[in-house]
C-alpha cells in the first residue's frame, strides 16, 4: 500500500491503526504480518463495501491479485484483502 500511495510505511500502519480504533477495521496478526478487514460491527460497513468495490474498479487493472502486501522483510507486513 505504502510503495502505491507513495508514502512512508510507517504512515500507513498509524492510519490502519486509526480505522481499528475508530472501529472501521479489525486486524488480527499473524506473526509479522497483520491483516486487515472491515469490521462487521461497523454501521456503514455495507455502503463502504460499495465505495471500495467502485474504487477498484477504476484503480485495479483486470487481473491483479486479490491479496496487497507492503514491507521490506525487516519490519512488520501489512495484507489488505481486497473485497469480493
Amino acid at each position: 500500500m505504502a510503495a502505491e500511495l507513495g508514502c512512508a510505511l510507517d504512515t500507513v500502519q498509524k492510519q490502519l491503526k486509526r480505522l481499528e480504533k475508530g472501529g472501521v477495521i479489525s486486524g488480527r496478526r499473524l506473526g509479522r504480518t497483520t491483516v486487515y478487514v472491515l469490521s462487521p460491527d461497523y454501521p456503514l460497513k455495507r455502503e463502504l463495501e460499495a465505495l471500495l468495490r467502485a474504487a477498484q474498479g477504476i484503480v485495479e487493472p483486470a487481473g491483479s491479485s486479490s491479496v496487497r502486501e507492503a514491507g521490506d522483510g525487516t519490519r512488520s507486513r501489512v495484507i489488505i484483502r481486497r473485497i469480493e
